[in-house]
């Protein structure tokens, strides 16, 4: 009996010891480099969840010279001087749907979920008014001519207002496709 006892207690602390040397020992992270700056804004009134931190050069002047762009606050994804001479390619859309604030009169906000080719690529999205009263608003990405970028997708999620829109009922079309009809009053 007095074997048997003395067996079970030797078995259990080196059952002991071998799971309290499985625990992990917290470690202090090595020091990383400061972040590479990115051209991704985060500055009001569109607001932006980027995966990566903002770039220390945002602009501070995001009013555009495009005379079909809407609103009169400054819009950080509005065309800006310079990005003709920039390579365009697609935002590619996850969701889009049109908010509707609780407040009187009530205002109006486009939340938009998609992803940009890489980490390269700058948002842009741009509001033009339509004839017949419609607002194509496009969303769009731009990259510098032959940059170099690791090839994965960069996600964005940005919230774009509609209340600087002129007063009546407007059809908002994203890329050409119909999202639904507000009225600024």
């Amino acid at each position: 009996m007095k074997t048997t006892l003395t067996q079970f207690l030797t078995i259990t602390l080196v059952l002991l010891a071998t799971l309290a040397a499985c625990n992990t020992v917290p470690v202090q992270p090595p020091t990383q480099p400061p972040a590479q700056p990115t051209d991704e804004p985060t500055a009001p009134p569109i607001i932006e969840r980027p995966t990566q931190p903002p770039s220390p050069d945002t602009p501070t002047d995001n009013s555009t010279s495009d005379p079909s762009s809407i609103g009169t606050a400054p819009q950080p994804y509005a065309p800006q001087p310079g990005d003709e001479k920039l390579l365009r390619g697609n935002a590619f859309i996850e969701s889009a749907e049109i908010l509707v604030l609780e407040s009187n009169p009530e205002q109006y906000s486009l939340h938009i979920v998609g992803s940009l080719p890489n980490p390269c690529y700058k948002l842009r999205i741009s509001l033009t008014p339509l004839q017949d009263g419609s607002i194509n608003i496009e969303a769009y990405s731009l990259t510098e001519r032959g940059s170099i970028c690791i090839e994965v997708l960069q996600s964005f999620e940005a919230t774009l207002p509609l209340n600087a829109l002129p007063k009546g009922e407007h059809l908002i079309l994203l890329n050409g496709e119909e999202l639904g009809r507000i009225t600024i009053r």
